[in-house]
């Protein structure tokens, strides 16, 4: 028999708008337009919702809660749970720190931050955070044009550049009494994207084996689809899928940044020794006028 699972991947960007009008949602423009999305036939039978670059109390966003703007949505959809992990502390336009295990869990809480959300319609056994590695410093030079547009006394005037620094990054991982899933928004340096996503897959592949349950990655990674491929060859797990279409940008999406990751765990029907199983797995771009990504509906079928 053909079971059929659906997963909906967004970045949000914060909750930014992508029409002409310029500026940020209101804080009942996300609920709404999210509130949209769901009504949909498709979408009402989603067992996960991830979501990307969810700010809470940044100036950005109108020093919105937006973690809580999204589960009070979703609620309504019969999600029984929901999570939401920071990848920095701090203010978006200020000094970012990582979350630390001496940060106290209160604090953390009433800081502003911006992170990764993960919500489901079943409650988890467990939840876990996976820090990241994080990009080395490196150096950032102006175009003319840029440099032109600054002040005589401005610093950069003179260096021409500036240092940009690295950042904090996290998976949210949640385990079920059948399945593992969890979501992650990896750093725009590409190489340091491929050795996150390394470090993360090599992660959920392990569990994987030793639960034995269904694994799925849900997020934004920042690289071409050949590279994940690649490194999913690298891998040299055959029990291991994606799934992803065009979502950036919003307005004519051309480039495939947003995805899905399936392992299945080895012994369910195929084994090392004989050919691994080849789910169907598809992968559409939705509209919204919110954020620079498209919202990624996945379905596979087992």
């Amino acid at each position: 028999m053909t079971k059929t699972k659906t997963l909906l991947s967004w970045n949000i960007q914060f909750g930014k708008t992508n029409t002409r009008q310029n500026g940020y949602t209101p804080s009942t423009r996300l609920e709404t337009e999210l509130d949209n999305l769901l009504q949909a036939t498709s979408l009402q039978n989603l067992t996960a919702l991830a979501c990307q670059e969810v700010d809470r109390y940044q100036k950005r966003s109108q020093l919105n809660n937006q973690p809580t703007e999204i589960w009070n949505t979703l609620r309504k959809y019969g999600f029984q749970w929901a999570s939401y992990a920071p990848t920095y502390l701090g203010l978006n336009i200020g000094i970012r720190l990582r979350p630390a295990t001496f940060f106290p869990l209160t604090w953390q809480r009433l800081m502003p931050a911006s992170g990764v959300f993960l919500a489901l319609k079943e409650k988890p056994l467990q939840a876990q955070f996976l820090p990241l590695q994080k990009s080395p410093v490196r150096w950032h030079n102006f175009h003319t044009k840029a440099l032109k547009n600054l002040a005589w006394w401005h610093p950069f005037k003179l260096t021409k550049g500036k240092p940009i620094f690295g950042e904090s990054r996290v998976a949210l991982i949640a385990e079920t009494n059948s399945t593992i899933y969890a979501t992650t928004h990896l750093e725009i340096h590409p190489e340091t994207a491929e050795k996150q996503l390394v470090t993360l897959l090599t992660y959920l592949q392990k569990l994987c084996d030793e639960t034995r349950k269904d694994t799925y990655l849900l997020g934004d990674f920042n690289l071409e689809a050949k590279t994940v491929t690649r490194i999913i060859t690298q891998l040299k797990n055959e029990n291991m899928h994606i799934a992803t279409t065009p979502s950036f940008p919003v307005v004519a999406p051309k480039k495939s940044i947003d995805y899905c990751v399936y392992i299945r765990p080895w012994g369910k029907i195929d084994s090392p020794t004989t050919t691994a199983f080849t789910p169907q797995m598809h992968a559409t771009s939705l509209k919204s006028p919110i954020s620079d990504h498209s919202p990624v509906l996945i379905t596979l079928e087992k």
